[in-house]
């Protein structure tokens, strides 16, 4: 199966979206501007990019919207 084009997507979506297919996310990182407080993933952040990291297990980074 081929991996979905969720760029863009929120987090929320790109969830729905991999439930449907073979890939598991395995983990989320999260992208912020400089001098900017880490913070974890929430499901309104966007997909910014996907990354597969084995045969069925991908990385998602996103970013927090402005």
């Amino acid at each position: 199966m081929e991996l979905p084009d969720i760029v863009g997507f929120t987090l929320m979506e790109a969830k729905h979206i991999m439930a449907k297919t073979e890939f598991v996310i395995g983990s989320v990182k999260v992208t912020l501007p400089p001098r900017t407080e880490m913070c974890t993933a929430e499901d309104h952040f966007r997909v910014v990019r996907i990354e597969q990291v084995d045969t069925q297990k991908v990385e998602l980074t996103v970013c927090k919207p402005l």
